[in-house]
């Protein structure tokens, strides 16, 4: 608290608290006039004026800047009254700190415009409603946007009247929240707009509450729009439809004729005795069983590719493999290769009828690269633990660096010669290995050739 005389600007009364605030004694503040303390008085409004104004408003509310004795300066909020006492006159002057109140507004402030900064360029629709119509108090641009309703043209009016056919899905949802006070989300809302009837919109949207303390004051809208996200899912749905007709459509209607000329090709060329027919035949017969094989894989790459959980059953591995060598002799015989084949009887395991093609397309490779007239090496070994399927052939040997690639899809790698091929087998068979918590992987058999190893749980993760 001060007085002041209204003719110099002399302090003439200070209170211990004005003391403590501006870090002067009382005695120094008496020898000081208040433009010291308030230097704005006399600098940017000047003295007279400033007296002028109090005679006539009597009393006066302002905000201020005091200095201190140390030169620090700090805000306050100063309420003047003005004393008229004959000759002489004088003003009190009740000066309040206000410094942590500035501090608070500061922060509320740019705590406010953060919140703006995030409403405006937020890449999800985003609208505040108000009452028991909804009417909208703020929205976005890019609800706006999903909405084709500019943002002035949406400000106080209610959502019914703004999106009227939106609003017969959307009602419910922000009722129920001003009801229960619970968060609502919906995943997958279809909703045409005025702007574009024909069009049928996908958006997530969640409506909240906003409180002030207990009460609920207005309801909070994000909505998200997935249109162009459900419409590329709806391609892809039908994209693979067509794919997995045309997949069946060459499996029926071309695995049986080409397995026609496959059995066939290979009777003749058992009685054929003239050597260029018989090359011919074998020409015949050695391209079939690429298509057969191209065919087999594509389908099994197909059926492996959904993603869907396989199915697993108790199948004799022993057999597989005899009925892939069977069908595989012949290819072997033209390249005077001979099979040794171990394994047991019969070994029965739990596995997908997928596991045919780990079989036939490991096999296949190995006839194919290795080279003529030697041995190709067959196993298949059971212990507590696992099964292992092990081929081995001699010919040329895979480089380090190259041994993962191979079992990429469509990788093929230079040197394989002219070995027809789609570069999908190994894939395949890593993939449906995999899918049995297996591994298969290649090493160099004495410097001679590969040692393709297949290896799988007894009890695999189904």
């Amino acid at each position: 608290i001060f007085i002041v005389d209204a003719k110099t600007s002399n302090i003439l009364y200070v209170n211990r608290q004005a003391c403590i605030n501006l870090g002067y004694t009382k005695n120094e503040l008496l020898n000081l006039n208040i433009i010291t303390i308030d230097p704005a008085i006399g600098g940017k409004i000047g003295w007279t004026k400033f007296v002028k104004l109090l005679k006539k408003k009597e009393s006066y509310l302002f905000p201020g800047i005091h200095k201190r004795k140390n030169k620090t300066r700090f805000p306050v909020e100063v309420n003047v009254k003005y004393i008229h006492g004959g000759e002489n006159n004088y003003f009190i002057a009740i000066a309040r700190d206000v410094t942590r109140e500035k501090y608070i507004q500061e922060k509320l402030q740019k705590t406010l415009n953060y919140l703006d900064s995030i409403f405006k360029n937020l890449p999800v629709g985003l609208a505040i409603m108000e009452g028991p119509e909804f009417v909208y108090k703020r929205i976005n641009q890019p609800l706006a946007d999903i909405n084709g309703v500019s943002i002035a043209d949406h400000i106080e009016r209610p959502l019914k009247e703004v999106l009227p056919q939106a609003a017969k899905v959307i009602l419910p949802n922000l009722r129920k929240v001003r009801t229960t006070g619970e968060t609502i989300s919906n995943r997958n809302i279809k909703v045409t707009l005025p702007s574009n009837p024909q069009k049928t919109l996908h958006l997530i949207d969640y409506h909240f509450p906003i409180r002030v303390g207990k009460e609920i004051k207005a309801i909070g809208a994000v909505v998200i729009d997935i249109t162009k996200q459900k419409e590329a899912e709806q391609k892809i749905i039908e994209e693979s439809a067509l794919k997995d007709f045309f997949i069946d459509v060459i499996r029926h209607d071309l695995l049986n004729p080409m397995g026609y000329v496959r059995t066939m090709s290979k009777m003749v060329m058992e009685q054929e005795t003239n050597p260029e027919t018989k090359q011919r035949l074998k020409d015949i017969y050695e391209n079939s069983e690429v298509m057969i094989q191209v065919v087999e894989n594509a389908r099994a790459y197909s059926s492996m590719k959904q993603n869907e959980k396989l199915s697993f059953s108790k199948l004799d591995l022993s057999g597989i493999v005899q009925s892939e060598i069977n069908i595989l002799q012949l290819l072997a015989q033209q390249k005077n290769m001979n099979l040794r084949l171990t394994m047991p009887k019969k070994l029965t395991v739990k596995a997908n009828p997928l596991i045919k093609s780990v079989f036939a397309n490991i096999l296949h490779n190995a006839i194919k690269h290795g080279d003529e007239n030697t041995i190709i090496g067959v196993k298949l070994i059971q212990n507590k633990q696992k099964w292992k399927f092990i081929v081995i052939n001699h010919g040329p040997l895979i480089p380090d660096k190259d041994k993962k690639d191979i079992f990429v899809r469509f990788k093929r790698l230079i040197g394989e010669g002219s070995a027809k091929g789609s570069g999908l087998g190994l894939a395949i068979v890593k993939g449906v290995v995999e899918r049995h918590s297996g591994e298969v992987y290649v090493k160099d058999y004495m410097k001679k050739g590969s040692k393709f190893i297949v290896e799988v749980p007894i009890h695999p993760k189904i």
